[in-house]
């Protein structure tokens, strides 16, 4: 897992920027947003809204928080990338549905948590 570092403020964002979790490069594209809000902790059913960078927007006021969710007990978010330099996760490169890296935010006990989340887990 690569270490994720994040810039404070908006004057230094270039200094901290997301890198790959494959090779480490810099040169990542965010494909999608997912973000997923229970309207009670531990509901198994919430609202998930979704776009691509295509124009597709989705909401699903009956969504799944069991299954899709990143976080088990209460919201969370997940942006899929694709690297310029290594094609991890690129749409072109690989079946992106089965083959990507996102950016996992989760929130646990008033706490949030941000790794790499893989297709394959």
């Amino acid at each position: 897992m690569s270490e994720l570092k994040i810039a404070r403020g908006h004057r230094n964002m270039f200094d901290s920027p997301l890198l790959c979790p494959v090779c480490h490069e810099a040169n990542l594209h965010h494909t999608s947003v997912e973000a997923y809000f229970r309207p009670e902790e531990d509901s198994p059913i919430g609202t998930m809204v979704g776009a691509t960078s295509h124009g597709t927007v989705t909401v699903d006021p009956q969504a799944n928080m069991v299954r899709k969710n990143p976080s088990t007990r209460r919201n969370g978010m997940r942006i899929k990338f694709f690297c310029e330099h290594c094609h991890a996760g690129d749409p072109t490169e690989n079946d992106f549905i089965s083959e990507y890296y996102a950016l996992v935010i989760t929130q646990h006990k008033g706490t949030t948590y941000m790794c790499w989340e893989t297709a394959d887990g």
